[in-house]
């Protein structure tokens, strides 16, 4: 910029004021609350341990019928020791109503009670 240039952008700075903008409140969108938080309906317990596998069930489980879900798939694979012993597991969980196996018996979906 030329020194003129200088002088006349420093007037016109010095003589102009801010816009005053009065605060505007943010477009309220309604609230719509979710029937239920989301959660997954399948666990899959591959590479886990017998005892990592018991408790992740349990705790799965018990978590699904918390979120109200009415039923859940877990993956257990088609041969090992977590395929043997799930049913068993599933015998003792008192919120099981009914469980099915899927996939040839690699999975099982878990009907839970209301």
């Amino acid at each position: 910029m030329t020194p003129e240039d200088h002088k006349i952008w420093k007037q016109v700075t010095e003589s102009t004021l801010p816009l005053g903008f009065a605060p505007v409140a943010p477009a309220m969108r309604p609230v719509v609350p979710l029937a239920r938080e989301y959660f997954p309906r399948s666990l899959d317990l591959h590479g886990l341990t017998l005892a990592q596998a018991h408790t992740e069930t349990l705790a799965f489980v018990s978590a699904a019928k918390q979120h109200g879900m009415k039923s859940v798939v877990i993956i257990t694979g088609l041969s090992g020791d977590i395929c043997r012993e799930f049913p068993m597991w599933v015998e003792s969980i008192p919120t099981v109503r009914l469980t099915q196996r899927l996939n040839g018996g690699g999975a099982f979906r878990l009907i839970l009670k209301r």
